[in-house]
């Protein structure tokens, strides 16, 4: 009779690679996206007014409304005319009425103009509404 423990093979611990290599494939595939929506809104070249205060936009998800130094209204990078536009914010703040609206107006875009989409904002019934500005360069 023997009192010895029985002798053990000893493997080293593996991990199953499988998995985490989906799990990665995940995430790349969200963040390539999240970034392309992101510099969706950006595709319309814009000359943003300048400000003596910094005012900066708080990091969400808003309806962004571009007004290009032409006068033409886009929503990402689709253009509306301002009776397509208001058709869309409707049905939009029927849906999130409290959803925020940025401006990215043009430093040439026309005053008028400006005002007429911010008019057509509020009527809607969006009232969280933000202008997109840059900050003053030293000469400008």
């Amino acid at each position: 009779m023997s009192f010895t423990a029985p002798v053990r093979v000893r493997t080293a611990p593996t991990l199953p690679l499988a998995a985490m290599v989906d799990i990665l494939f995940l995430l790349l595939v969200f963040f390539l996206t999240a970034a392309a929506f992101r510099e969706q809104d950006r595709v319309i070249e814009v000359v943003l007014p300048g400000t003596e205060t910094d005012l900066r936009v708080e990091p969400a998800t808003p309806i962004v409304i571009t007004v290009d130094a032409e006068g033409r209204t886009f929503i990402g990078d689709r253009p509306y005319a301002l009776d397509e536009l208001a058709n869309k914010l409707t049905v939009r703040a029927s849906q999130y009425p409290d959803e925020w609206v940025d401006i990215r107006g043009d430093a040439k875009a026309t005053h008028g103009r400006i005002v007429r989409v911010l008019d057509m904002i509020t009527a809607t019934g969006l009232h969280n509404v933000r202008m997109h500005t840059r900050p003053i360069d030293g000469g400008q």
